[in-house]
């Protein structure tokens, strides 16, 4: 169905609260790309160290962290995505 009424920007206080929130998922992104490098490193270490099971079972582990950490900050990009365009 069609309207008449015409499209409005967001108001001053809707501006705000989307600059917090990419501001704040700004900051999750830096935090868990931070914690994903961890996580590549000791996902590389635990690789060297020892070929035993339970080195194995580590490394497993860290592989599935390091894997979450990715998926989690692939996550907030789509989120800053959608706060961007929001904005706009």
């Amino acid at each position: 169905m069609y309207t008449i009424a015409h499209a409005s920007p967001p108001a001053a206080d809707g501006l705000w609260a989307a600059f917090a929130a990419l501001r704040l998922l700004e900051e999750a992104e830096d935090r868990l790309a931070s914690a994903e490098g961890v996580g590549a490193g000791l996902v590389a270490d635990s690789a060297w160290r020892s070929d035993g099971a339970g080195a194995r079972a580590l490394r497993g582990a860290l592989a599935e962290l390091h894997r979450g950490l990715m998926g989690e900050v692939v996550a907030v990009q789509e989120q800053q995505g959608i706060v961007r365009a929001g904005i706009r």
